[in-house]
């Protein structure tokens, strides 16, 4: 690959068409093995926290502040304008978004969750941005050991365990990876000649094909591992392989850059990975409804395969005028040909 921005938008477009042909299949087929493909959107949590430490690195002053009402302008008029055309499409339809939907202000199984777990990492970045820079890999206990307290805390005081679950899962969780990937800077500043690159990513993705498996309701009872049993929580061991799997693919793809297959095809659809994943499903819903539920799953492969690309084409029509709108009222945008390690 030619950069770091191909590499990061290969990642993010491989696992977004993924996560689009998961979501067909779970929404309309459900069955065996159709869950657990949504685990690739912890990819998306790790480079979208590269990115910002990287961009909050570009927005440190002489006097060593930061200035974060730029980064946060910045950061929600990358995701509000497009949210908000979804918003609008999918208030037309039998379930619509309420109103406190609009500035993704629900905590507790929100329409689009990838969003509001999003806002969270963007609300945070700043602080973990200067726990970092101040602690540096000391912060991953400090992290670790915020984010459990803050799930103790919410099981001490007895709330239901639905909606202690659904918080951990959609927003401490994700916090966490979001904080795994602003760390990889510093991974990555350690040069070393990573050989036969491409056999390793690919052990890489069978390990994390596992845990994906092994952390999804489809789980293999005789694959099984004992949890770590702490007061209040019990951790999945595969959740500890599932982030260091995707940790060290990310850092293999970025610091090697190797060629991949279908290279100019992901890192197309990496670049739009946002009104991708925004607008994907009322595509996927498209597809099932003009084929109806009787054919074999071969066929929806093809046909979401084959019209892939209007998605897409809609999509960039979609990203550059949102981008032109917000440099019409007040501000530049974040045009898709300048924009570096952009999360998606």
């Amino acid at each position: 690959m030619r950069s770091t921005r191909d590499a990061v938008d290969y990642i993010k477009g491989f696992c977004i068409f993924v996560i689009a042909w998961g979501h067909l299949l779970y929404n309309n087929f459900p069955g065996k093995f159709t869950y657990f493909g949504n685990q690739f959107v912890a990819f998306f949590f790790v480079v979208s926290g590269y990115g910002i430490f990287l961009s909050l690195s570009g927005r440190v002053g002489e006097n060593g502040k930061i200035d974060v009402a730029s980064f946060y302008k910045k950061r929600f008029q990358r995701i509000l304008p497009l949210y908000w055309v979804w918003f609008v499409i999918a208030s037309f339809f039998s379930n619509p978004p309420g109103f406190q939907d609009i500035f993704l202000f629900r905590m507790y199984d929100p329409p689009v969750w990838f969003m509001n777990a999003i806002a969270h990492c963007y609300v945070l970045a700043p602080l973990l941005f200067l726990l970092i820079r101040r602690l540096e890999w000391l912060t991953l206990p400090v992290l670790c050991l915020f984010l459990y307290l803050v799930n103790a805390s919410f099981r001490a005081i007895g709330l239901p365990d639905m909606l202690v679950y659904g918080f951990r899962k959609i927003y401490l969780f994700h916090i966490f990876l979001f904080g795994i990937g602003m760390l990889l800077p510093y991974l990555l500043s350690v040069k070393c000649d990573i050989e036969h690159q491409r056999k390793l990513i690919a052990i890489l993705f069978g390990i994390f094909l596992l845990a994906s498996l092994q952390t999804s309701n489809d789980h293999l009872e005789l694959l099984d591992l004992a949890y770590i049993k702490l007061p209040y929580f019990h951790i999945n061991k595969y959740n500890i392989i599932l982030t260091l799997s995707v940790l060290v693919i990310c850092f293999v793809m970025i610091q090697a850059k190797p060629a991949m297959p279908l290279q100019r095809t992901f890192v197309m659809l990496g670049k739009y990975s946002l009104p991708l994943y925004l607008f994907h499903t009322f595509y996927v819903n498209l597809v099932v409804l003009l084929l109806g539920k009787t054919y074999p799953l071969i066929v929806y492969f093809v046909a979401f395969t084959f019209f892939f690309p209007v998605l897409l084409g809609v999509c960039i029509l979609l990203q550059q005028g949102t981008d032109r709108l917000c440099s019409r009222f007040g501000g530049q945008g974040v045009p898709t040909s300048t924009r570096k390690v952009m999360p998606g």
